[in-house]
């Protein structure tokens, strides 16, 4: 996740005035301090010069000692604001010694970077049916991870006919089914399908019909649409008739899926005429006080509605579904609803936390190619949280499934430390193995911090200066870790070292204990010493001598922090629960 950091400076000077007939400061009652430019905006690095004055009740400028307080940068004493790395909305405050206060909005703008690194092909058309002779134009192309086209070195291979410079095919005079592949010299791929001539209708039956999503999460009233196509035996989509049966709900006249009120787990089937069946399991769940599909808080009488004052405070968020299972590539439509204490909707304001695919602002998730078990975590500003849990599934059923190896033993993540500028980007490459170090398919998840990271396994450094944690879990808790440092661009002056800190995070009850483990080596992971290790914490007590946190009596969300030579880049943190 990526955390905020508010680095707060204060500084004061004087100035005096330069006319002998000026009023002595004792004597000079200020009723207005004025800062400007009131909203400047500024890209990291640029130059802002503020001008600070103070006026009487009746308008005189006078002059003042004021006192600063700001972030998002650098002030000196001549009024120059020096904007730093992280894009956003700052404040700056002068104060008067009677304490008027006067500020400015700083709007940090973010640069943009293109990312040149092609991150998927594309062929368009992706599967047609040509007669012997007839011709196609196909398009491709290389894309990065904001969809747009890059170049790359691309090798084209294909059968059943003729290709030109330009992409146009002429269909062969064998019949068949053949492809037109795409792919880089980094092993990115796309293909589609050609298939040339008449194809018999028997080859042309459904021995498969797939159901998205396959399985799926749901409170009473809750609403999904699923999504279900036959393949033949090549695995191709065909058209045919199919019926559909469904048990704990009832579908809507758009097609949606809309639980009922009996809690409990059902089937949503639907048949092909030759009796081939696809199905999804549906858990309809039981509501309860904590249940996102609430729509009142429980504390209103309903009658009374609209009587109430119009509150757009957020005290309940809920996503829906809470669960889906999807196949690499699929889509699922999830709808997201905000609640003030009153029980009325209002808009929702949350961040969002995603992995294993791609999330769109209308709630749209497209699931990634790894199989795994990921979230989608929404945080309103007031610490509210609401989930759904996706499970990117493998291969389809009807793919030939190869000779599982032994299960997995060890997860390999590379690289495992790096320094990296903010909106900067690391690949990482893994390698799931088992005890005979041959490569095992299994469930991978990620977690992060400090930036975003794609289900590739694509970084992007955020804004927030310090190390950060990448990790990759399998099955039975088996994981790797790497350590990202983010660190400013003028790096020279950051200690070539890195604090391994653990555990990352804790839950602990008011007065319960747990023991830290800190090491720090170098860039040769030679151990330096804890002798410059500055210790930071909030929540409780700290005792260095036995590296023992205790938590204090008020619960929420605390944390132990380790700086080294009190450097502000490189720091390690343990989120601390209490609760």
């Amino acid at each position: 996740m990526l955390q905020k950091i508010l680095i707060v400076f204060i500084a004061s000077c004087c100035l005096f005035a330069q006319d002998d007939g000026a009023i002595p400061l004792s004597d000079v009652t200020i009723r207005k301090v004025v800062v400007s430019p009131a909203n400047p905006e500024a890209y990291p690095g640029e130059t802002i010069h503020f001008k600070f004055q103070a006026f009487t009740a009746e308008g005189k400028e006078v002059p003042a000692a004021f006192t600063w307080t700001f972030a998002g940068g650098k002030l000196h004493h001549d009024g120059r604001f020096i904007a730093g790395e992280r894009p956003g909305t700052y404040t700056l405050e002068a104060k008067s010694p009677n304490g008027v206060v006067g500020s400015a909005k700083i709007t940090i703008k973010e640069i943009y970077k293109k990312d040149n690194t092609p991150r998927y092909l594309k062929i368009l058309p992706e599967q047609i049916h040509l007669q012997p002779g007839q011709k196609c134009q196909f398009t491709f192309a290389a894309y990065n991870r904001h969809g747009e086209k890059v170049a790359a070195p691309l090798q084209i291979s294909f059968g059943g006919g003729n290709l030109d410079k330009k992409g146009n095919f002429v269909a062969g005079s064998k019949h068949g089914k053949y492809k037109f592949i795409v792919s880089t010299p980094s092993g990115l791929k796309a293909e589609a399908k050609v298939f040339i001539g008449d194809v018999a209708t028997s080859e042309r039956e459904p021995v498969y019909i797939k159901v998205t999503p396959a399985r799926v999460s749901l409170y009473p009233g809750e609403r999904t649409k699923f999504q279900f196509k036959a393949y033949d035996k090549f695995g191709e989509q065909v058209d045919c008739n199919l019926s559909v049966a469904l048990g704990g709900g009832k579908m809507s006249s758009g097609g949606e899926y809309i639980a009922g009120e009996v809690p409990g787990r059902y089937e949503f089937k639907v048949t092909a005429e030759n009796k081939i069946q696809g199905m999804a399991r549906i858990h309809v769940m039981k509501k309860n006080a904590s249940s996102g599909s609430q729509t009142n808080s429980g504390t209103n009488n309903t009658n009374n509605t609209q009587n109430t004052p119009q509150d757009n405070t957020i005290d309940a968020l809920t996503i829906s579904p809470t669960y889906a299972a999807l196949n690499p590539g699929e889509k699922q439509q999830f709808a997201i609803r905000a609640y003030n204490k009153y029980g009325k909707e209002v808009t929702p304001r949350a961040s969002i936390q995603f992995s294993g695919g791609k999330f769109t602002p209308n709630g749209t998730y497209t699931a990634g190619d790894r199989p795994g078990t990921y979230k989608i975590v929404l945080e309103t500003p007031e610490g509210i949280k609401a989930e759904a849990k996706i499970k990117i599934l493998g291969e389809d059923v009807v793919s030939t499934q190869p000779k599982r190896p032994g299960p997995l033993a060890k997860i390999v993540l590379t690289p495992q430390r790096k320094r990296i500028y903010p909106m900067d980007q690391i690949q990482f490459s893994f390698q799931a193995l088992d005890k005979n170090g041959n490569r095992t398919p299994t469930s991978l998840s990620w977690s992060f911090q400090g930036g975003r990271l794609t289900a590739q396994g694509l970084y992007t450094a955020g804004y927030g200066h310090g190390q950060h944690y990448v990790t990759l879990t399998g099955d039975k808790g088996i994981e790797a870790t790497s350590i990202v440092a983010i660190v400013p661009r003028n790096d020279e002056y950051v200690p070539r070292v890195w604090i391994e800190l653990s555990p990352r995070q804790v839950k602990l009850s008011p007065g319960q204990s747990f023991r830290a483990k800190c090491r720090v080596t170098n860039d040769q992971g030679v151990e330096v010493g804890l002798n410059r290790i500055t210790w930071e914490f909030l929540g409780g007590s700290w005792d260095q001598k036995t590296m023992t946190f205790t938590a204090g009596n008020e619960t929420g969300d605390y944390y132990l922090r380790a700086r080294y030579a009190d450097n502000e880049y490189v720091v390690a943190r343990i989120h601390v629960d209490i609760r």
